[in-house]
């Protein structure tokens, strides 16, 4: 099988759910350290847009 996405959406992805892990899982629980608006600001604003945009291709 061919991967025919770029690698940065492959980045794109495993970032994503990092971020998404990681925003109330120990040890870093963004959003009680008061890092969950720039979390969030993150996923919807910047992550979501640019997975759409290379899915299209």
């Amino acid at each position: 099988m061919i991967y025919s996405f770029p690698a940065a959406f492959f980045g794109f992805t495993v970032f994503g759910n990092l971020l998404c892990w990681f925003y109330t899982a120990p040890p870093v629980r963004l959003a009680y350290r008061g890092l969950g608006e720039v979390a969030t600001m993150l996923a919807l604003g910047f992550l979501m847009p640019a997975i759409g945009d290379f899915s299209q291709y």
